[in-house]
This record gives C-alpha cells, structure tokens and sequence, in this order.
C-alpha cells in the first residue's frame, strides 16, 4: 500500500507539472498576424477586425477603389491588392486599404509592423489611427516608392511615425489603435494606380526604418549663404538663380544678392523685383537649379525662413514629369517679419490648369519661388535663409486652406 501511495502522488505531481506548462503564464507574443489573405478573407478572425476599401465618396468625391486577391509573396496563395483612380470632386482626393478594428486594439507590447508590398511605384502613406486624434492628423509613414518589380519585405519601427502637423498634437497612444489605413499619398487629380499587400504583422522586436539605410543624409541642406555663394555644393548640387518672363517676351526684371539672415551675423537670399509689360502673365522667380535631375524620394518634407515685402509667392517642385509648367507647390503669404516654414511634401499639389501627373520626387529638377499676384507694376523683395529637407515628417505652418466645416467633415 505504501509504494502504491508514494506511485500515486509522484503520478498526481507529475500530472501537476504538465498542467503548470499547459495552463500557465504565457510567453509574450512575439508577432501578431494582421492579414495573411491565404484564404481569400478580408477577415482577421482572432481580433474581430475586416480589411475594407476607403475613399473620398463620404466627402462628396469620386475617387475610385476596387479591392482583389492576387498571388501572394514569397510563394503564398493569396495577397489583397488594390487598384485606384484619383478623381476631381474632392481637393483632399485619397483611395486607400483601411483595417478596421471593431474594438480597439492594445498595440502597446509590439514595436514594429511588417509586410510584403509590390505596385505600380506611387507613393503611398500608412497611418496608425488612435482613439485620441479627433481631427484625423494620424501617426503615419511614407513609403516613397512602391516596388515594381517583385515584392518587397518592409519592417517599420513605431518609432517612425510622425503625425504630419496640420492637427492638433497628440502622444501616440498604442493602447487605443482603432484601424490601420495604406493610401494613395500625391493627392494628384487622375493620378492611376495599384498597390498589393501580404503577411501583415506586427512585431515585438524593433526593426530599422528601411528610408533611413541609404546614401543621402537625414537633414540636407540647400543653401549655402553664410559663406556668400548662391552654389549648393551637397549631394543635391547646384545654384541659386533668377528666372523671369523676358524669356516669353516680357520685361519684369529680378536681381540676387545677399541679405542679413535670420540667424545674427548670417546671410540670406535677397531678391528684389519689379513687373512690367510685355508678356500676359508677368512672373519673376528665384531658382535653385539642380546640376542634374535628384531623387529626393527619402524627404518627407522642406523647411525654411522667409520674409519680404508682403506679396504672395509660391514655392513649387519643379519635376521632369511635367510639362506645362504646373508644378506640384504650395502658396505662401510672406510676411515683413522672418517667419519658418515648414511643409510636408504630400502637401504640395498641382494648380489644376494643367495636364495632371504624378508627384514623382526622382526626378526633381528645380526648387522655385514664384511671384503670384501678375500684376504688373508690383515691386517688392524676399528674402529666403536655411533651407533643408528633412526625412522626418515636419509640422505644417502655412497648411493649405480648408474651413474647419470641412475639416470636420472628412472621414477616412
């Protein structure tokens, strides 16, 4: 009886044991899957969510956004792509991929997402939405250039998400994520495309923003005037210039020289100017002409110091894509007093007049600043200081105009 007893409990204990490794603490996930599509499901089963299509249509436009499954990467049987049009009825245009969580989800304990992405090489921007931004200015990440070619693996850090300025400023709350939304980022009119997606997950372990591998430095600096040259002389190379119409028959004259910078016992750009008859529509601009086309596809945006006499000027992105000289800009109300800029450049849009073409930052020529009032007799001057681009995301100053009615309104 004895040894069936001590039998017995080493039996009970043993079973104890193997209970203890079935049914205690967990190990902490390492990776969380948030689509996979092997089953040709929009559904992410475990965490009650659904990947959907998003567009402009709540905000009264026609932008288009058809879904499908495709053959995945790396030899899985599915992926979910998406194919769009931007359309006109909206300023704002967007057509996007959008999981959406039906509870919020706790993100808090994972550091990276990951996945597999191949396109028709548009750039395309990634938001992580939290239940405390109202105003829809999200955590997000640009991914500058869809691969072409075969699928590429991306692993982003949360690190890297910035939100973009044009909201009001909130701590990125991981605990509160409430969907995830990869959309079409230029917001150029009739601009055609397609983007597929596979093996979405998010990670605990901390991955290396892939932008932030290559050559060009995280801050590149575009003048060099404390030092009295108008030349550029980094890995964008090239000269500051002036550029008026009395190449289209007219006489408005422009002239650069140095002023006093923003920083004390700096130089800046100074351009003064005058516009006269002689062409239709008058123009006088200061250009920093590249020596050769750049890709700038790593910035996320520009920033600088300006003043002048109180005219409106335009700063623009001249790109060899286009053509008829509507470039992808922005409009900007100088004042008497040194003032920072600092824009996002999916925020600069085309004027409309003309043909429509993709923001495509490979091949950017110029950077420009353009008189726009075209009324001849107008004399004034501006002065530009430390310009930079920069691969983080960059708070937006002079945001493009929207009436808070509106802002209101946008849904995504």
């Amino acid at each position: 009886m004895k040894f069936s007893s001590v039998k017995s409990v080493c039996f009970i204990w043993m079973l104890l044991c193997f209970a203890a490794l079935l049914f205690g603490e967990p190990e902490e996930k390492t990776a969380l899957s948030l689509g996979d599509f092997d089953q040709g499901k929009l559904s992410v089963e475990p965490l009650s969510a659904e990947w959907q299509t998003a567009d402009d249509s709540p905000n009264q436009g026609n932008s288009k956004a058809n879904p499908s499954f495709i053959d995945g990467a790396q030899g899985s049987k599915k992926a979910l792509e998406l194919t769009y049009e931007l359309g006109e009825k909206y300023q704002y245009r967007y057509a996007a991929l959008k999981l959406a969580f039906k509870k919020a989800q706790d993100f808090s304990k994972y550091k990276s997402l990951s996945f597999w992405i191949k396109g028709s090489g548009n750039k395309l921007k990634l938001s992580i939405a939290t239940g405390n931004v109202k105003d829809y200015d999200y955590y997000s990440y640009t991914i500058s250039s869809t691969p072409t070619s075969d699928w590429v693996a991306y692993k982003i850090p949360f690190t890297s998400f910035f939100q973009e300025g044009w909201g009001e400023k909130k701590d990125f709350d991981l605990k509160n994520v409430t969907f995830l939304n990869l959309q079409a980022s230029s917001m150029t009119l009739g601009e055609k495309g397609w983007f597929a997606i596979d093996d979405v997950r998010i990670l605990a372990e901390e991955a290396v923003d892939p932008a932030k591998n290559k050559n060009l430095p995280d801050v590149l600096a575009l003048t060099k005037f404390d030092k009295k040259s108008f030349k550029v002389e980094t890995e964008a190379s090239g000269v500051w210039k002036t550029s008026t119409d009395n190449q289209n028959g007219g006489s408005s004259e422009a002239k650069i020289s140095f002023g006093e910078g923003y920083a004390k016992g700096g130089d800046s750009l100074r351009m003064d100017y005058d516009l006269r008859t002689g062409y239709k529509y008058p123009y006088v601009m200061t250009v920093l002409q590249f020596d050769s086309k750049v890709d700038l596809m790593q910035y996320e945006g520009i920033s600088f110091w300006m003043r002048g006499s109180g005219n409106k000027f335009r700063m623009s992105f001249a790109t060899a894509d286009v053509a008829d000289y509507d470039f992808h800009g922005s409009e900007l109300e100088v004042t008497k007093e040194w003032k920072e800029y600092k824009i996002p450049l999916s925020f600069l849009m085309q004027e409309g007049w003309g043909k429509p073409v993709v923001f495509n930052l490979e091949n950017v020529t110029a950077i420009q600043f353009q008189s726009e009032s075209k009324k001849v007799g107008e004399k004034g001057w501006i002065e530009i200081d430390q310009m930079v681009l920069n691969k983080s995301k960059t708070s937006l100053i002079n945001k493009p105009a929207e009436s808070k009615a509106s802002l209101k309104k946008r849904k995504k």
